[in-house]
């Protein structure tokens, strides 16, 4: 279900990301500022059901999901995938201290789709605006995979958690 959601909100987020690169002067940094909420289906996945490889298969669901639906090509579920192994990751390494982990693991899937966007869409830059679209794609993971996840499984019934 949460594939599901993540993959058909997708679209929406990302025509507010085109929105936002409208303002002046904010291109391609502005687009960053909603990337954690692609993420955020991914990390709440990964909380809820504790178990490797939840992240990861939430990731290309969502993005088979978004390929299927028809607002991206092949490279959503290269994105998803991505971010969902960057996140298992997060979460393997940090395992004992699970609201860093969560917080951590938003903003760095977030950030990770810098690596592909960067590797076949986006024209050579300088470093700074690679910096600045990393600050606010980690920023963007924080606040909407991180935060927004802890505070979703915080009012969830301990009996829609898994153990």
């Amino acid at each position: 279900m949460l594939s599901s959601a993540g993959g058909a909100s997708s679209f929406l987020v990302s025509r507010g990301a085109t929105l936002l690169s409208l303002i002046p002067f904010t291109y391609p940094v502005a687009s960053q500022f909603l990337s954690g909420l692609h993420v955020t289906w991914l990390i709440l996945a990964a909380v809820l059901v504790r178990s490797k490889g939840s992240a990861i298969g939430t990731g290309l669901l969502k993005g088979l999901i978004e390929m299927l639906l028809g607002g991206n090509n092949v490279f959503a579920l290269l994105l998803s995938f991505t971010e969902g192994l960057v996140a298992e990751t997060v979460f393997a390494t940090f395992q004992n201290t699970r609201t860093v982990s969560v917080y951590l693991a938003g903003g760095l899937s977030s950030a990770s789709n810098l690596i592909i966007v960067t590797l076949f869409f986006l024209p050579q830059l300088p470093f700074w605006v690679y910096a600045a679209m990393f600050v606010a794609s980690f920023a963007s993971g924080l606040l909407f995979a991180g935060y927004l996840s802890s505070q979703i499984c915080k009012v969830l019934p301990a009996s829609l958690k898994f153990k």
